[in-house]
C-alpha cells in the first residue's frame, strides 16, 4: 500500500512472503497512514508557516531514508537509482525536454531506469 511497506517487504530474505506477514505489514501502514492524515489535516493550521513550508523537504528525506538501505545492499538497486538520477537531470537540463511537467519527468526517468535495470539485471528464472 505504501512505499514504506514495499520497502520492508522487499528487504525480507524469504522469496515468498506469507499472506499473514503482508496483511500485518499493510494493516499497520494503513492505520498509521489514516491516523497521520487526520492528524495532519487538523494540525496544519496551528503550525508556524516556516514549518509548514519545510514539510516538502521531509518527503524527500523519507524517500532517501527508504533508498539508502536498498542501495547499500544491492548493486542493481544502486545502478537503477543512479540511472534514474542521471535521466532526471538529463530531462531537466535538455531544452527540448525541460518543459515537461516535473512529476511526469520523474516518473519517466524512474520508469526508464527500472526498465534498464530489468534488462541489465534480469530476475532469476522461477521467481
Amino acid at each position: 500500500m505504501t512505499d514504506e511497506s514495499f520497502s520492508v517487504a522487499a528487504m525480507q530474505k524469504e522469496r515468498m512472503l506469507s499472506a499473514e506477514f503482508m496483511f500485518g505489514l499493510n494493516i499497520v501502514g494503513h492505520c498509521t497512514w489514516t491516523l497521520g492524515t487526520l492528524l495532519g489535516y487538523f494540525s496544519t493550521s496551528v503550525l508556524p508557516e516556516s514549518i509548514q513550508e519545510s514539510m516538502g523537504m521531509a518527503l524527500y528525506a523519507l524517500f532517501i531514508g527508504l533508498l539508502v538501505p536498498s542501495v547499500r545492499k544491492s548493486m542493481p538497486a544502486l545502478v537503477v537509482a543512479l540511472t534514474s538520477m542521471v535521466l532526471s537531470s538529463f530531462i531537466k537540463y535538455m531544452p527540448f525536454l525541460s518543459a515537461l511537467n516535473r512529476g511526469v519527468s520523474i516518473i519517466a526517468a524512474a520508469g526508464v531506469a527500472a526498465l534498464i535495470g530489468a534488462v541489465v539485471f534480469p530476475a532469476e528464472q522461477g521467481v
